[in-house]
């Protein structure tokens, strides 16, 4: 699918650093007499490679361009940002399921903050018992702990390099348990004489 929209006076992130009292203050403030576009293509796709092996993929591709001006100066930029995330699930013998998953994340430029690349890899494996009515799995997010957020600012007398990290790499341990169908029975309402003529009492 494709996509495009523009957004007028957009919200602008950006810092003003005090030189004397080695002070850096983050503002927020609308980019003005300006816009931001943006334009984006993403693709959705699923296919079985084998009746043991099927893939998910999805992914988009932007691109983003804004100009205006910043406490009276001009500023403008764009970058083409791209993410893509691969799934593979494998079917093996004895009800045993493994997911194997991987996600991209390019750089991109927001406002005055380069923000570099990263990925995750992340895992899955579940078992079915009890003729697949209860589900037992145990997965791990972003394996290799590579889900860290870097950025750069380069502006007025800026040069400053960012790093933030988060609790991306996740144990996860699921039960689930079907108790097949229920069925649901609708009351049904009288509507005979004898009662009509039993509530006009």
């Amino acid at each position: 699918s494709l996509t495009y929209y523009t957004v007028s006076d957009n919200l602008f992130y950006y810092p003003i650093q005090n030189d004397s009292t080695k002070e850096t203050l983050h503002k927020i403030s609308n980019l003005k007499d300006g816009k931001l576009n943006i334009a984006t293509y993403s693709i959705f796709m699923q296919k079985d490679i084998a009746k043991w092996w099927a893939v998910t993929f999805n992914g988009a591709v932007n691109f983003n361009s804004f100009n205006g001006a910043i406490d009276g100066s001009v500023y403008s930029g764009s970058s083409f940002p791209y993410y893509f995330y691969l799934n593979n699930r494998f079917i093996l013998p004895k009800k045993w399921t493994i997911e194997l998953g991987a996600i991209y994340w390019s750089g991109y430029l927001a406002g005055l903050y380069h923000n570099k690349d990263k990925s995750a890899v992340n895992f899955a494996v579940r078992k079915s018992v009890l003729k697949g009515k209860l589900n037992i799995s145990f997965g791990v997010n972003d394996i290799f702990y590579t889900q860290i957020n870097r950025s750069t600012v380069s502006y007025q007398n800026q040069n400053t390099s960012l790093r933030s990290t988060f609790d991306s790499r996740r144990y996860t341990i699921g039960l689930n348990y079907s108790f097949g169908k229920v069925k649901v029975q609708q009351r049904k309402t009288k509507s005979n004489e004898e009662e009509k003529a039993r509530l006009t009492h």
